[in-house]
């Protein structure tokens, strides 16, 4: 037990006298280093939360936000389709490519009045900006506007759209076809 205590007492009076030999730079070089791993840590943390926000605002300013209004028609963020589909027993989801050229159409019939009040569901809006490939695989896309009616968490409905006159004049008639009941 003594001898445990003075080989305590020998390392604590190295230790010190390590500590002593060391001159200020060398303490602040110590000091400089420690804070840069640690805002290196910091940085690793949160950059990927940052990066998805700046993703958020990058898609809502490109994206006429004009049209989400928030009643009938809700935008779902870029990594919530999947989460959306599992919380709700029942949506109907529009998949679509913002690049596709049939958007002034869809945005025409999204922002009309008298066709809103013609909607049977809130309609979910999904814009497809990253990973593109990876979507159309996973949800089986095969055109640049698809509406997808999904019932206790499995898809039950399709519409693809394939030309802009089907958007114009069809749109909330296929909307009504994937809502009602068989």
């Amino acid at each position: 037990m003594e001898e445990e205590k003075e080989q305590k007492k020998l390392g604590i009076d190295q230790l010190e006298h390590q500590l002593s030999r060391l001159t200020k730079t060398h303490k602040l070089m110590i000091l400089s280093g420690l804070t840069l791993v640690v805002l290196l840590l910091i940085s690793v943390l949160t950059l990927p939360k940052i990066n998805h926000r700046i993703r958020e605002k990058q898609i809502a300013s490109v994206v006429a936000n004009s049209f989400y209004n928030g009643d009938e028609i809700k935008r779902v963020p870029q990594d919530g389709l999947a989460t959306l589909v599992q919380e709700k027993n029942e949506v109907t989801v529009l998949i679509y490519d913002p690049a596709s050229p049939f958007v002034p159409e869809l945005e025409s019939v999204l922002t009309d009045p008298d066709q809103l009040k013609l909607f049977p569901t809130v309609l979910y809006v999904y814009p497809i900006f990253y990973d593109k490939k990876e979507v159309k695989k996973d949800y089986q896309l095969q055109a640049d506007m698809t509406l997808i009616q999904y019932t206790n968490h499995k898809e039950t409905k399709r519409v693809k759209f394939k030309d802009k006159t089907e958007i114009e004049m069809y749109f909330v008639d296929y909307l009504e076809s994937l809502t009602n009941r068989p």
